[in-house]
């Protein structure tokens, strides 16, 4: 898995609670799905906050190629 492509589904759930705001429907499930992905990046990265393109999927740690920039742009969106 990429934290890239988690962080950017995360980002998807956001927009589609904002839109469901905007219309006055409950956005709670939208929130919280992003939310556990969020979480979910956040409990793979290093203790120091840094992410690795991808996540070992045997092992669950960081791993390829080191701080990866679009990672932490993802993260602020």
């Amino acid at each position: 898995p990429w934290p890239l492509c988690t962080l950017a589904v995360a980002e998807g759930w956001y927009q589609y609670a904002g839109l469901l705001k905007k219309h006055g429907l409950d956005s709670q499930f939208a929130v919280t799905n992003a939310s556990k992905l969020v979480e979910r990046v956040k409990f793979h990265a290093y203790k120091d906050g840094s992410l690795d393109e991808q996540i070992n999927r045997t092992s669950g740690y960081m791993t390829s190629a080191h701080n990866l920039t679009w990672n932490y742009a993802a993260l602020l969106t």
